[in-house]
């Protein structure tokens, strides 16, 4: 049987990740993936899970149907990814089981895969979830889009330049949730690319934009808020950004 993945990222060998997969109900679940009507959903692209009650009806009829829960899974796209389990104590695994799988998925990354965006080594910082910039990078690799990059670079805002364009509304965002300060790197045209500094913990999450570039984060003036979102363009893309934060950040607290 063939096994297709619901998002553009696959797993390399479907058939022997599956052989690992250990079976809640109808469905599998490896350290990799969830397999389901013989597609699956790679873990790594998992945002948030949470539990609801539900109801199911097998004849599609009138009457009262079945309780059964819910399993809501979000992964950045439109829909979220529904799964319905009979037994409450099999719902409460299989959200036991991805976030575990979750977790690994995280300290594997750190321990082998290298971020791009500058500073990404030392920032550890934790906010009240225990999240990292390194883990709202991952976040907001699926939240950035073109509505949220500057009006005057979305002509050429793509998915493989993600971050462009989005560094003060991001870094605003980042000081909401750490504290500290946004400082700004001078640019030509009298403009400024933000990044932040956390008591001493300096981070650029949208650094990749410049493709190479060698930027100098010594002795920047601070930015505030007050003035970048006297444009109100800016202080919409913010608020639109915060907002896509804000509703993954809720899923998970569902659970």
């Amino acid at each position: 049987m063939a096994w297709f993945s619901i998002t553009e990222n696959e797993i390399a060998d479907v058939r022997a990740d599956k052989k690992t997969a250990k079976r809640v109900e109808k469905y599998m679940i490896s350290k990799k993936a969830i397999y389901f009507e013989g597609k699956y959903l790679p873990i790594a692209q998992i945002q948030s899970v949470s539990i609801h009650d539900s109801t199911y009806n097998p004849y599609c009829c009138c009457g009262r149907g079945i309780p059964v829960k819910k399993l809501k899974i979000e992964y950045g796209a439109d829909k979220p990814l529904i799964l319905m389990l009979e037994k409450e104590t099999n719902a409460a695994k299989m959200a036991d089981l991805i976030e575990d799988a979750r977790n690994e998925e995280r300290i594997l990354k750190m321990c082998t895969e290298e971020y791009s965006f500058y500073g990404w080594k030392s920032a550890d910082i934790t906010d009240e979830m225990g999240l990292t910039p390194r883990d709202y990078y991952d976040l907001l690799a699926n939240l950035w889009t073109k509505e949220t990059c500057a009006p005057r670079l979305q002509k050429d805002w793509s998915e493989d330049n993600k971050t462009l364009g989005q560094c003060s509304i991001t870094a605003f965002l980042m000081q909401d949730i750490y504290g500290g300060k946004v400082y700004g790197i001078p640019r030509s045209g009298g403009t400024f690319h933000c990044f932040n500094d956390v008591n001493g913990c300096v981070f650029d999450l949208t650094s990749e934009q410049f493709k190479g570039e060698k930027l100098d984060y010594t002795n920047c003036p601070e930015q505030f808020r007050e003035v970048h979102f006297a444009k109100e363009e800016k202080r919409q893309r913010y608020e639109l950004l915060k907002a896509k934060v804000e509703a993954v950040a809720n899923q998970g607290k569902k659970k």
